[in-house]
């Protein structure tokens, strides 16, 4: 059986990291609302671009590391324009909603880098 990183272990750590920060809601100076949204929208895309790498890999192994930089980077602009439309819109505070994503996101950047390396330790 080949080892791999399944989707349980993965939506684990996102509620675990939810369930974290809605106990520090207080400090956090942001609504449920808002705390429920920065997660699901940070899960998705960290979802997403490891399904990616994981298909790239498997068609095109040579090209994970290209896959992973690319989608780094496009995650990075979706990042912002989340964080632009949340305060435009919806009025999140701006320094501690900035900070608070910010840290989430390179939680999950940190994590899916391990299972990136993870997948290229495998692959040779």
């Amino acid at each position: 059986m080949k080892n791999q990183t399944g989707i349980i272990p993965i939506t684990l750590m996102g509620v675990g990291l939810f369930i974290i920060h809605y106990l520090l809601q207080d400090a956090s100076q942001l609504s449920l609302n808002q705390i429920l949204a920065t997660h699901i929208f940070i899960y998705l895309i960290f979802f997403q671009s490891l399904l990616s790498v994981h298909f790239i890999k498997k068609f095109w192994p040579e090209y994970v590391g290209f896959s992973f930089i690319g989608f780094g980077l496009f995650k990075m602009l979706l990042v912002v324009g989340f964080i632009w439309i949340m305060i435009s819109q919806f009025g999140a505070p701006n320094n501690p909603f900035i900070i608070q994503i910010m840290a989430l996101y390179f939680l999950y950047l940190g994590v899916e880098t391990l299972l990136v390396v993870k997948k290229l330790n495998i692959l040779n």
